[in-house]
């Protein structure tokens, strides 16, 4: 909410325009207008995507043998190995952009991901 309302007062100094009666639905489409442009929304997308694509390639094992796609199973040596690597991907972005709290929070989710296999999925 203060973030909205800060990149409101951002447009309004910007556009120069007179005070007046703004309704509350405005002030928020004016908001995310804003937000939308602005590069840490794009940057968290992104990161979103990365951890959305280690999830998938890191149970793709799993989806293929849900939906009996035996010609697409990882059966090579060292395939987990690769698959726990790949989540280094998401976590280093973070901490190039977001810093320490975006690596730990990176950390925590790919955490999340890795520990739900092993504890519901793997025998």
């Amino acid at each position: 909410m203060m973030t909205l309302l800060k990149n409101y007062y951002q447009l309004t100094d910007s556009e120069q325009t007179p005070s007046k009666e703004i309704s509350k639905s405005e002030i928020y489409r004016k908001a995310a207008r804003v937000s939308l442009k602005s590069r840490h929304f794009y940057q968290l997308y992104i990161f979103g995507l990365l951890i959305l694509y280690c999830a998938v390639f890191y149970y793709f094992g799993e989806i293929a043998a849900l939906f009996h796609w035996e010609t697409l199973k990882l059966n090579f040596p060292y395939a987990r190995y690769i698959q726990h690597a790949a989540f280094l991907v998401p976590i280093v972005f973070a901490s190039w952009v977001f810093k320490l709290r975006g690596a730990l929070i990176a950390i925590l989710i790919s955490a999340m991901i890795i520990l739900a296999r092993f504890l519901f999925i793997s025998p």
